[in-house]
């Protein structure tokens, strides 16, 4: 209908015309290929899992307490990137496992364990 309007604005009653029909028609068809196209370009469930894992295993290392620098020098012994550790730390602070107690200093939350879960029942 956005194409009718466009095309014949002046009139009371719209209709779609048939040519409108099939180039709205001809859109979705290129946006459906184009919407599968990325879709094959986003990692695969299993690299999900293994990012998962991996930020998993480097909270089990991590102390109780401890510091930005401590992290890194964690990750680093475990063959973690300083950008790698970072986006973990991150994203364990939104997972509310870690908590900023101040600018570069954390702490792990208490009841969680090191897969994650929780302590309490």
């Amino acid at each position: 209908m956005t194409l009718s309007i466009l095309r014949d604005h002046s009139e009371d009653v719209i209709y779609c015309k048939d040519i409108d029909f099939h180039i709205t028609l001809d859109l979705i068809d290129t946006l459906k290929h184009h919407s599968l196209a990325v879709l094959s370009l986003m990692p695969q469930q299993e690299e999900a899992e293994k990012e998962t894992k991996s930020s998993q295993q480097f909270y089990a290392f991590l102390p109780d307490k401890f510091d930005a620098s401590t992290a890194t020098k964690i990750g680093k012994a475990n063959e973690i990137s300083r950008r790698q550790v970072f986006r973990y730390l991150n994203e364990l602070v939104e997972e509310k496992k870690l908590k900023k107690i101040k600018m570069g200093t954390y702490q792990k939350v208490s009841g969680m364990t090191d897969t994650g879960t929780s302590d309490t029942p």
